[in-house]
C-alpha cells in the first residue's frame, strides 16, 4: 500500500522531481561547493515561490494589465540601453574595440574579388554602405550594431506573432531580459557579425511560420546565406517539426491540411535555394566535418580544437551568466500551459509551443556535447532561455501589477540589472590594446609594398591581417606557410641556424614580425630576434628583417 502511494506521489510531483534534478546538473561545478549550495538553494526557492503565487493565478483572478504604456516604455528604454551598451566601446578605445574577426572581415572586404563579395550574404550588405562613402571597417560596425537591435526586434516579432492581447507585454520582457544579458553583450564584444545577423533572421523566420507561413521563405534563404551553422539548427527543428505535425495527421486520420501544405513548400523552396547557393560548401563540410569528423571537435588536432569549438566562452559560463534567469527558465520549461495563461487567452498556436520546444531541445546537446561549434549554439541558446523564462516572469509581475512595494522591488532590480551591463560595458577592454593595433596600421602606410607582416601568435593573425596592408601570415590561420611542427621548432627550438634557414627560405621580401605584449613572453625565439642584427626593432612591438643584409 505504502509503494502504490509513493508511486502515486511520484506522479504527482513529476515535474518538481525533474526542476531538482535540473537544478543538480546546472549548478555551476566551477564555483566553491558553498556557492554551489547557494545556487541550488536559491532554485528551490524560486520554485516554491512561483508555484506558490501562480498556484492560484487564473484568468479571471490576475491583476488585470492597464499597464499598456508602462510596457511601451519598457521596451523602448531597452532598445536605448542596447544601443548605447554596444556603442560605449567605440566611444571608448576607437573604430576597432571588438574582437579579432573584425581583421577577418576587413580583410575579406579589402582583397576578395566582386566575384567572391556577391556570393557572401554579409560582405553583400557592406556594399552600399561603401558605395555611400562608409569606409569598410565603418560599415562592418554599422551593420554590427545594427543586428543587436535586430536581435531584439526579432524577439518582438516572435512574440507578437502569437496575434494574443498580451503578446506585446510579453515581447517588452523578452527585450529586456536579451538588452541585460551578459552572455549577449560577451557574444557582441566578440564580433560575430555573420552569427548576430542569421539570428535576428532565425528569430524572425520561426515568427513568420505561424504568422505569414510563406514568407518564412524569405527569410529563411537570407538568414542560409548569412550563416550556415545557426540556420543549420533551424533547419533540424524545422524538420522535426514538420514530422510531428505529419505524425499527428496520420495517427488522428486526419486529412492533410493547408498548413502542412505550406510547410512541404517551405522546405522545398528553402532546400533549392541552399543547394544552389551553398551546395558546394554544404557537401565540402558535411565530407570533412560528418564523415571525417563525425561531428566533433575533438577530433581534431589539439591546437585546432578552440576554432572549431567556436572560439567563444565556455559552456560552463552559461550557467553562471543566465544564474537569475536559469529556475524561471525551467520551471517554464516544465510548465507548458502557463503559456496560455501567459497570453491570456486558449487560443496561442499549439503549434508555436511545440516549435520552441522543439528548437529548445534540440540546441541542448548541441551545447552539452563536443560538437563543432559547440560554444557558439550557446549564444542561441540563451536566447531560448530568455523566451521561455518570459512568461513565467510576465505572469508573476501582472499578479501584483499593482502592489506598491511589488514596483519598487522591481524598480530596484531594472537598475541593478541595468547598471550590472552598463558597467561592464564599460569597463570591458578591447582584445587588442589600441596601442598596439596602431602599430599594426602604421605598417600599412611605412612598409614596403612587397613586404610580409608576421604574427607570432594567433591570437595576433587576424588584427596582423586585416589592418597590417601587406601580405600577412600567423600561425593557425588563413594561408599560414608553416605547419604546426615548424611553428614549434620557431618558437621553442634552440638551433639558431635551423630558425634562420625557415625565415630565409620562406620570405625573400623585407619581414615584419610583430610580438604583442598578449603573447607569453621570452620564448627561445624572442631571445633569437632581440639578438640577431638581422632584426631591427623598428617599433615596440615590431622587428623588421631584411634578408639583403
Amino acid at each position: 500500500m505504502r509503494l502504490r502511494q509513493w508511486l502515486t506521489a511520484i506522479r504527482q510531483q513529476w515535474q518538481f522531481i525533474i526542476y531538482v534534478f535540473i537544478g543538480v546538473l546546472l549548478r555551476p561545478s566551477e564555483l566553491a561547493w558553498n556557492r554551489q549550495l547557494l545556487f541550488f538553494a536559491y532554485f528551490l526557492l524560486l520554485f516554491f515561490t512561483i508555484n506558490f503565487l501562480l498556484r492560484r493565478t487564473d484568468n479571471k483572478n490576475r491583476t488585470e494589465n492597464k499597464q499598456t504604456a508602462l510596457w511601451g516604455y519598457l521596451m523602448l528604454f531597452s532598445f536605448i540601453f542596447i544601443l548605447i551598451t554596444r556603442l560605449i566601446p567605440f566611444y571608448q578605445f576607437g573604430e576597432a574595440p571588438l574582437g579579432y574577426d573584425t581583421g577577418f572581415y576587413l580583410r575579406n572586404f579589402y582583397v576578395n574579388d566582386s566575384s567572391f563579395l556577391s556570393s557572401s550574404a554579409y560582405y553583400l550588405n557592406l556594399v552600399p554602405l561603401h558605395i555611400f562613402g562608409l569606409s569598410p571597417l565603418h560599415a562592418i560596425s554599422f551593420i554590427y550594431v545594427i543586428s543587436q537591435l535586430l536581435i531584439a526586434g526579432g524577439l518582438y516579432i516572435l512574440f507578437r506573432s502569437t496575434k494574443t492581447k498580451d503578446s506585446s507585454a510579453l515581447a517588452a520582457i523578452a527585450i529586456f531580459l536579451f538588452s541585460i544579458s551578459a552572455l549577449q553583450f560577451y557574444a557582441y564584444w566578440w564580433m560575430l557579425g555573420q552569427q548576430m545577423i542569421a539570428t535576428a533572421f532565425l528569430l524572425i523566420t520561426i515568427a513568420l511560420l505561424f504568422r505569414h507561413p510563406l514568407l518564412a521563405i524569405f527569410t529563411g534563404a537570407a538568414g542560409f546565406l548569412f550563416h550556415l551553422p545557426t540556420f543549420g539548427l533551424f533547419a533540424l527543428s524545422f524538420f522535426v517539426f514538420s514530422l510531428i505535425n505529419i505524425v499527428y495527421c496520420f495517427a488522428r486520420k486526419k486529412e492533410i491540411n493547408s498548413y502542412l501544405i505550406k510547410l512541404f513548400i517551405i522546405g522545398a523552396c528553402l532546400s533549392i535555394i541552399i543547394i544552389v547557393f551553398k551546395g558546394a560548401l554544404l557537401w565540402q563540410y558535411f565530407n570533412e566535418y560528418i564523415i571525417e569528423h563525425k561531428g566533433l571537435y575533438n577530433t581534431f588536432p589539439f591546437w585546432e580544437i578552440v576554432r572549431f569549438k567556436g572560439a567563444f566562452l565556455s559552456v560552463s559560463t552559461l550557467s553562471v551568466t543566465s544564474i537569475v534567469l536559469l529556475p524561471f527558465t525551467v520551471y517554464g520549461l516544465l510548465k507548458p500551459s502557463l503559456w496560455k495563461l501567459a497570453f491570456n487567452t486558449d487560443n496561442v498556436s499549439r503549434s508555436f509551443i511545440i516549435f520552441l520546444y522543439v528548437s529548445f531541445f534540440i540546441l541542448l546537446p548541441l551545447v552539452i556535447f563536443p560538437v563543432i561549434y559547440q560554444q557558439r549554439f550557446m549564444i542561441i541558446l540563451d536566447l531560448f532561455i530568455i523566451i521561455f523564462a518570459t512568461p513565467v516572469l510576465y505572469l508573476l509581475i501582472s499578479r501584483f501589477a499593482n502592489d506598491k512595494i511589488i514596483k519598487i522591488i522591481m524598480f530596484l532590480f531594472l537598475a541593478c540589472a541595468f547598471y550590472n551591463v552598463g558597467a561592464m560595458a564599460w569597463k570591458k577592454q578591447p582584445q587588442i590594446p589600441p596601442e598596439e593595433l596602431q602599430e599594426i596600421k602604421s605598417l600599412s602606410m611605412t612598409a614596403e609594398s612587397d613586404a610580409f607582416i608576421i604574427a607570432t601568435n594567433s591570437f595576433y593573425t587576424p588584427w596582423i591581417y586585416g589592418f597590417g596592408g601587406r601580405k600577412s601570415y600567423g600561425p593557425g590561420w588563413g594561408p599560414d606557410p608553416w605547419g604546426y611542427d615548424s611553428w614549434m621548432e620557431f618558437w621553442r627550438g634552440s638551433d639558431e641556424e635551423a630558425k634562420m634557414e625557415m625565415i630565409n627560405s620562406t620570405f625573400a621580401s623585407p619581414t615584419y614580425f610583430f610580438i604583442g605584449a598578449k603573447q607569453q613572453q621570452g620564448f627561445p625565439f624572442q631571445i633569437f630576434i632581440e639578438k640577431n642584427e638581422k632584426f631591427i626593432n623598428i617599433s615596440p612591438h615590431v622587428w623588421k628583417f631584411t634578408p639583403s643584409l
